[in-house]
């Protein structure tokens, strides 16, 4: 899960989430309160097929993971 923020101190404007779910990943950018889904060209952001999370995971370098040391 990655929280969306304008600026770092700021209070997140969107949560984007991704799950494996039968092999697949599933991805979706929603509001913090999770009460409604962001579209993109009238699509909603979820589903196994995003093009536009799925493209930049490509370029993960393990299973499709982006990680990140917060202790550094």
């Amino acid at each position: 899960m990655k929280e969306n923020r304008a600026k770092a101190d700021a209070k997140p404007e969107a949560l984007t989430v991704m799950a494996k779910e039968g092999g697949r990943w599933f991805w979706i950018k929603a509001t913090p309160d999770a009460k409604k889904v962001f579209t993109d060209k009238g699509q909603p952001i979820a589903g196994k097929d995003v093009a536009m999370c799925a493209g930049c995971h490509a370029q993960a370098p393990a299973d499709e993971v982006f990680t990140h040391d917060f202790g550094k």
